[in-house]
């Protein structure tokens, strides 16, 4: 990979924009093919850290890979940019689903095994590794043309400080941890097997599992499904609550475990729904220990009962 020469890239259109910069879809004429381009401006004199992520996880399936890496000017502000270049994927897992839903059909339970297994496979390579991604979410898993997954935008990702200096400020709601919730800073890479069991719930919901609307009410919605966590639970997810959250918490109304088969359209066999709820479950836990891990996962039922 030449980090020296500007690839010749011609941008066909914007694929999105946020607080991190743009995202271009472009063709890489040197390469004669469609890519991805994420410019953002540079803080700093060293390369980002979502780069060195990449290269960490340069080969591993099911993870986008980055195929090369350039600085330019940016014309309004004369600030330096790093520019990634990717591998093309022409959709993510949050359209697909609001395509879906839009022609009141569901996924195959097939298709749901297909994309599940997928993203197991490229979270275990990924902590194989010590990475944790820490914000995996439907739009950040990419679909090709092949229908094969790519995990994508590592923009939030770190192999984790074993000390816990860990920011718990991270992951969209929806797929946040409980722990992360309660503000432990030595949280694990079982944030990302819990974020990946509301995934896998959702392609079955077409819906979040936890559409909690403040970071208050996304502990309520967790609690109004799995019941309210006992004393245990309670210490294995943050040892430390703070006397004044814990009193808070215990006020709270208790709330009993929902069977979560009863949440999945009833158009699913039932057989196949228990399989899968089973999974999901292993995956919610409360207390990361009892997590399932991503190796575990691709192990389960669920996976090992079908042809992949």
């Amino acid at each position: 990979m030449s980090t020296h020469v500007i690839p010749d890239l011609e941008i066909l259109g914007l694929l999105g924009s946020g607080s991190f910069g743009y995202v271009f879809e472009a063709h890489d004429k040197n390469r004669n093919q469609k890519v991805a381009l994420k410019r953002t401006t540079k803080a700093g004199d060293y390369v980002s850290r979502e780069y060195e992520i990449l290269e960490i996880l340069k080969g591993c399936p099911n993870c986008i890979q980055v195929l090369d890496i350039f600085y330019t000017k940016n014309e309004e502000d004369d600030k330096l940019a790093q520019n990634l270049v990717f591998e093309f994927c022409s959709d993510n897992l949050e359209s697909m689903m609001t395509e879906i839903k839009t022609q009141k059909e569901i996924f195959s339970m097939d298709k749901v095994r297909h994309y599940s297994w997928q993203i197991l496979n490229g979270l275990k390579h990924m902590h194989e590794r010590s990475v944790v991604h820490r914000d995996l979410k439907p739009e950040n898993v990419l679909v090709n043309d092949d229908d094969e997954v790519k995990i994508c935008d590592f923009g939030s990702s770190k192999v984790l400080d074993p000390n816990g200096k860990n920011t718990p400020y991270i992951v969209s709601r929806y797929y946040r941890a409980p722990e992360l919730i309660l503000g432990v800073s030595n949280y694990t890479e079982k944030i990302d097997i819990w974020a990946v069991g509301c995934i896998i719930a959702e392609l079955l919901m077409l819906k979040p599992i936890f559409p909690g609307k403040t970071e208050g009410s996304q502990f309520l919605e967790q609690m109004a499904i799995l019941g309210t966590p006992t004393e245990e639970e309670y210490r294995q997810m943050a040892p430390n609550i703070p006397p004044t959250t814990k009193k808070l918490l215990d006020q709270i109304e208790h709330f009993k475990r929902k069977n979560i088969c009863d949440l999945i359209p009833s158009t699913y066999h039932e057989r196949d729904k228990k399989i899968i709820v089973d999974l999901i479950e292993k995956m919610l836990a409360w207390d990361p220990k009892e997590r399932i891990t991503a190796g575990e996962a691709l192990e389960h039922e669920f996976f090992t009962n079908e042809d992949q």
